[in-house]
């Protein structure tokens, strides 16, 4: 059965839901949603949860979020993402993200090699790598000194 063909998960009501569930934590909701309909391969409604998100901001609370929190929200959603390929697969990832960006503002997209908020090009050009393969044995060895 085509996506296309299967009746819409999301909804308006759902979407307001989840926005003000009391057991997740602020600002999740959104990327929640996104990973789940991923992981179930349900790629063509994750457009109508970032789009709900940019429209009506990505707390409990329903406001129009500023261009920042736009950004904000494009890269939690692309990160849950790319982090949930792990558990549900690339071709579903890739699906997914394909379908998101099809519906983000260029505004909101990262351009390659630019400011990143997890500062990895700055790891990889300034860093030494001796210092990043020290850092990387002394986390392993904390993990497997149990």
């Amino acid at each position: 059965m085509t996506p296309s063909a299967l009746p819409r998960i999301v909804s308006p009501s759902l979407l307001s839901y989840l926005r003000g569930h009391p057991q997740l934590p602020p600002h999740t909701w959104y990327f929640i949603a996104g990973v789940t309909l991923s992981a179930i391969n349900r790629s063509d409604e994750i457009p109508l949860v970032f789009e709900h998100a940019l429209e009506k901001g990505g707390g409990k609370e329903e406001r129009i979020p500023q261009h920042d929190e736009q950004l904000v929200i494009a890269r939690k959603m692309r990160e849950g993402l790319v982090k949930a390929a792990v558990i549900s697969g690339l071709p579903k990832t890739i699906n997914a993200l394909s379908s998101l960006k099809s519906v983000t503002p260029s505004s909101l997209i990262d351009e390659p090699l630019q400011f990143s908020p997890t500062a990895r090009p700055v790891e990889i050009y300034d860093i030494p790598s001796s210092t990043i393969l020290h850092r990387g044995q002394t986390f392993f060895g904390q993990v497997r000194r149990k």
